[in-house]
This record gives C-alpha cells, structure tokens and sequence, in this order.
C-alpha cells in the first residue's frame, strides 16, 4: 500500500515520525505532501500540485499531526480521485487554545471558530485518530461526533532513539521531569515536590523543557531555587534519550485539565521504552495502558505533596522500581513499538478502503 501524508507537518515530531517509521516497517511505501505556508491560500495550490504526483498511486490520504486546516482540502481531493481521508486528530484546537493555553476566552468568536475547525475536520474525514479512548469521548462530547468515526492509536516512544542503557552506579536515586511546560504537564508540581525533598541527600532532580506560553514552572523555579535540582531548558533528543535511561524514575504529566486526564504524555511511552519506571497521574487515560504498581506508579494529579511522598516511597524500595521498570519496558515492546504502532493504523485503515 501507498500513503500520502498529506499537509502542514513535521515528519520528524515524535507522533508523525513513529507512525511514518512503524508504516515503513509494515511495508507501508510513504509519500509527502508538504506545505508549512501559514496562508492556506498559499499553502492549498502548493499541496494540490505535490498531490497531482501522486494522485494515481496511493491508496489512501493522512492527514497527519497538525492539520485540521488542511483536512478540507484532503476531503476535497478525496471525493475527486476516489481516495479515502484518515485524520490524525492529535489535539483539539479549541480545547488547546481555550482551556490549555488560555490564550482566547470561552463563548469568545475566536473561541467559538476553533470549535468550527475542529467540528469541521471531523466531519469531513472518513476516519479520525486520536491517540487514547478517553481523548475521543471528550471529542465526541465536545464536538457532538458520533463513535463509529473514531480509531485509537498510542502515541508510542520511537525505539530508534529511545532504548534502554546500561545504567552507572550512582549514589543518588535521579528523577527526572521532561517534556513541554504547559497546564497539561504541570511541571511546577514536579519542583515543588523537589524543594520538599531538598534535606534528601539521595535524590537528585533533572527538569528539562521550556514554554513561551505558560512561565509558571521556571518562574518557580528560580524563586524556589532547589538546591538538589538540574534544569535543561533544551537538550537535544539523543541526550535527552540517553539522560532518561540513566534516571531510575520518570514523573508523567500531573496537569488538572481536562486535556490532562484525556491523554498519555510521549514522555511516558519515552520512559517505558529506556526502561525507567513512572510514576503517572491517576487518570482515566493512563488506566487505558498503565496498571498501578505493576506498569507504573499511580498518584493524584496536581498535588506535589502526594508526588513527594511517592518519590520517598519508591526511593527506598530500589527492588520495586526495577520491577516497575522492567514491567514497562515488556509492555512496551509487546505493545508500543514502532512497528507494532505502524500495524495497528494499517489494521484500521485497511478496514476503511
């Protein structure tokens, strides 16, 4: 089969590069449809003339991760050349832009057309990927879509770079938060929880990431200034990959919204893929993968007392870590690799063509 990935994308953000990686590895031949122009009067002919390549080729259209603007030039094209449309709808703008971000207030016009976007990529696609159950109910809910449109793929941890290393001895136990700050990942708990545990000499605490758009956890943590914490506003994927497998916990997002209980984090599959154990927030969306005390440790979201009394907990039990680690990492390749990820979108769009 051939597929067109067709939009506004980055083939190389984790979410579009484990599904091209794992379609490849199913003997998937992909071919891109690309246009980053943000005016889609520029961006639409641009796509409809890399399209007219491919048109009698492919078996399918993807409208891959971001593109609800794009999907009705894919439905478009679709009911010309006969060609069914896939939407990969990894978020809603409208949730994102009006509860998450907080950038637009509710009931505003702007507000209002991101729900019009979103209701109208749904609409159109013939199918709709969304990366837990939970996160597709919240859609139907939101959007008023009935179920039958609705496929659930795991976001996945891309095994060609995450994978697990031979740790080093090391006196202290490293915990390690990384990812986007945003209301979703509620890091600002994750260094509250560090300054609660600054008198334990056996921790050391690693924040990585950095947003534009939501201060509040670097703010804290230059007021808090825990002494037993590092932080990397960036690193490059390779280091970040090889600092995870040398952490022996990864905290998971611990965000109050409703975004947060929908999804399950890439830093989670991440974690679970280097064979370092979680701790995860107590959500419907982690329970649909994650079983507390076996595959992951499960806490209250949004609480960084409870995430340090957990932290204390699993720190003094290394023979419990390891087997949550070890847990994670047998779900993960049983699972969630890239391949097995890649077979699961074929599976579901076979069944649709």
């Amino acid at each position: 089969m051939t597929f067109c990935f067709f939009g506004s994308y980055d083939p190389n953000y984790a979410r579009n590069k484990i599904l091209i990686d794992g379609l490849q590895k199913n003997g998937v031949k992909i071919v891109h449809c690309r246009s980053m122009a943000g005016n889609v009067l520029i961006r639409y002919p641009q796509l409809f003339k890399q399209f007219w390549r491919y048109k009698d080729n492919i078996d399918l259209i993807f409208v891959a991760f971001v593109g609800h603007l794009n999907v009705p030039l894919a439905w478009m094209l679709g009911k010309i050349f006969r060609k069914k449309v896939v939407f990969d709808m990894f978020y809603s703008m409208y949730d994102t832009y009006v509860f998450d971000r907080r950038s637009v207030s509710v009931g505003s016009l702007r507000a209002k057309s991101y729900w019009f976007i979103d209701k109208l990529a749904v609409t159109l696609a013939d199918s709709v990927i969304t990366d837990t159950q939970a996160h597709a109910e919240y859609f139907m809910r939101l959007l008023h879509v009935k179920p039958r449109k609705f496929n659930k793929i795991f976001v996945g941890g891309d095994d060609t770079i995450f994978k697990p290393l031979r740790q080093k001895i090391r006196k202290k136990i490293r915990i390690i938060f990384h990812g986007m700050f945003t209301r979703l990942h509620g890091a600002e708990f994750f260094v509250e929880a560090a300054k609660l545990l600054e008198n334990k000499k056996s921790l050391e605490f690693i924040l990585v990431g950095s947003s534009q758009n939501y201060t509040l956890p670097v703010r804290l943590y230059e007021e808090l200034k825990p002494s037993n914490m590092i932080y990397y506003p960036e690193i490059p994927v390779e280091k970040l990959a090889k600092l995870l497998s040398e952490c022996s916990i990864s905290v998971g997002h611990l965000g109050t919204t409703i975004k947060a209980k929908s999804v399950i984090t890439n830093k989670m599959f991440q974690a679970i893929a280097s064979k370092t154990a979680v701790i995860a927030g107590d959500c419907p969306a982690n329970k649909e993968l994650f079983v507390h005390k076996k595959t992951a440790w499960f806490v209250k979201m949004g609480d960084s007392r409870v995430l340090a009394d957990a932290i204390i907990y699993l720190s003094s039990r290394p023979k419990l870590i390891r087997y949550l680690a070890n847990n994670g990492y047998c779900l993960f390749k049983t699972e969630l690799t890239n391949q097995l990820i890649g077979k699961q979108l074929l599976n579901i769009v076979s069944g649709n063509l």
